[in-house]
């Protein structure tokens, strides 16, 4: 089965006189076209693991490949380029610029298709696009 995106064996430990093992051998495989959802109650590593997938934390070994390219090996800006991008759960919007304007940061490397880009983020959530001249703080 070909995956765009895969984890492999993905382990962090947060801790260092007693260690806890936040991702034990983790394994995730998307599909092209699919939509995945990474559910888990509170401190169950959902965000760490998008974070290792991000070279945001460290891991303990592993893999981590998206296009047959070994994301371990690249660095964030070159992943942003490849296609990925990644949204922190809080703070992740600038209140002071519009929703629109958020977004256009969001879609700043490939700023050719953003009239399409708008058309399918408006699609999918409708309420943005009578909130796109607004503040994105309010």
């Amino acid at each position: 089965m070909s995956y765009i995106l895969e984890t492999k064996n993905i382990n962090k430990f947060f801790g260092k006189e007693k260690p806890f093992h936040v991702l034990k051998d983790i394994y995730m495989g998307v599909q092209k076209g699919e939509f995945t959802s990474i559910m888990g109650k509170s401190g169950s590593g959902k965000s760490t693991l998008l974070k290792a997938i991000f070279s945001l934390v460290d891991i303990m070994g592993g893999e981590i490949n998206y296009l047959d390219s070994d994301l371990t090996k690249i660095t964030t800006d070159q992943m942003i380029k490849k296609g990925l991008s990644f949204v922190p759960q809080t703070d992740n919007v600038f209140p002071t610029l519009t929703v629109e304007e958020n977004l256009e940061l969001g879609a700043y490397v490939s700023k050719k298709k953003l009239k399409d880009r708008f058309e399918l983020i408006y699609n999918l959530f409708p309420p943005l696009v009578e909130k796109r001249k607004k503040k994105a703080g309010t």
